[in-house]
């Protein structure tokens, strides 16, 4: 122990300094990595894990910032932030129930806000649905996003690829489309940003097409054809179909009583008094059926409730005005042969066929108006 002490006394004060510095590094530098794990771990348990959901819509129109994206769109799920093609579309009140009523004052006065509506689980799902009815998304930035109706969402197209300046797609826009929560700046910002492309052109022709034929029978009704609403008139309905059917019971006596007698070739001649007759009262029925007929196919027409089904009758339909014309003229130069050729076997078998042919179309036109009369 002495000696031990003795030994202690002659270490030098800088030596022992020294130490002291020397084992504190040591002890530090043995500490630092633990340390290190540590603040790593704390910060790996203090971040939550993100989820990622993704999805794919192969319908639907969307148009972010005023640029039009093509499908199909790829929908992502970070959490409670969606994505479609890598842009963040705002949730905030997205599947809200889009009003285009009417409001009172200025549109520039209505708060543009819509109603609050956290993100759900099922939200992705709901994109997506929404994208595959065909419906348009319109996103603003990160502000805003709305989907539209089908309605809706062909009469914002019918605008935005027209071929009209920005300003008057803006204020068609504003009109067409009166959402409480997009103001006129937020349609203006589309219109002047948008530039339709021809793929978009074509992918909504058809849904356009539908949308200015019920614009145009939107026009009708509010503004209707006299004569147009005469023939889909209930009174006019039930006026005409009594008429065939008296016309039909006329023409049905007549068949039965003025059936060509004897056998021979159609070219032969039959100058029999009684058949050439017979021939002049099947070309007035004729006539009187055939034009029967045209009124009850128009009336039918206009009334919505005729579907044509041959493509040339139902281009004919499209115009009411064409059609008669086409009818009557037909009709005119069909009675003139047959009258003119009434000494003929083969006009006078004609005529009682085509009276009964018209006879038999009579009778149905009376079952099918009696059905909806009643």
């Amino acid at each position: 122990m002495t000696d031990c002490s003795s030994g202690m006394r002659n270490i030098s004060p800088g030596t022992l300094a020294f130490s002291r510095r020397f084992i504190w590094c040591c002890s530090f530098t043995l500490l630092l990595p633990g340390l290190v794990r540590g603040d790593q771990v704390k910060s790996s348990v203090s971040q939550p894990i993100v989820k990622i959901r993704r999805d794919t819509a192969e319908d639907g129109y969307v148009i972010i910032d005023g640029k039009y994206l093509p499908p199909p769109y790829s929908i992502e799920q970070r959490g409670n932030e969606f994505f479609i093609g890598g842009h963040f579309i705002p949730t905030k009140g997205l599947f809200s129930e889009v009003s285009s009523g009417d409001d009172e004052g200025p549109r520039e006065e209505r708060p543009a806000q819509r109603p609050a509506a956290r993100p759900g689980k099922r939200m992705l799902a709901r994109m997506k649905n929404r994208l595959q009815e065909g419906v348009l998304l319109i996103v603003w930035g990160r502000e805003q996003s709305v989907f539209l109706d089908a309605f809706d969402t062909a009469s914002v197209l019918d605008v935005l690829v027209s071929e009209s300046s920005p300003d008057d797609r803006a204020q068609l826009l504003v009109e067409r489309t009166p959402i409480h929560w997009v103001t006129s700046k937020q349609w203006a910002q589309i219109a002047s940003r948008f530039s339709a492309t021809s793929e978009l052109r074509e992918r909504a022709g058809g849904l356009i097409s539908f949308f200015r034929e019920d614009l145009d029978t939107a026009a009708r009704l509010e503004h209707p054809n006299h004569f147009r609403w005469m023939l889909s008139s209930r009174p006019f309905s039930y006026g005409i179909t009594v008429m065939a059917m008296m016309l039909a019971v006329v023409a049905t006596g007549n068949l039965l009583t003025s059936r060509p007698e004897g056998q021979g070739r159609w070219p032969e001649r039959n100058d029999s008094v009684e058949d050439r007759r017979k021939v002049v009262h099947n070309v007035m029925l004729l006539g009187a059926l055939s034009t029967v007929d045209l009124l009850l196919t128009l009336s039918a027409q206009q009334a919505g409730t005729l579907i044509e089904l041959n493509p040339l009758g139902a281009h004919l339909l499209a115009n009411p005005a064409m059609l008669a014309v086409f009818k009557l003229t037909t009709l005119a130069v069909v009675c003139l042969i047959l009258l003119s050729l009434r000494g003929y076997r083969g006009a006078q078998v004609a005529s009682w066929w085509m009276c009964m042919v018209c006879t038999i179309l009579t009778y149905r036109w009376v079952t099918f108006n009696s059905l909806f009369i009643s």
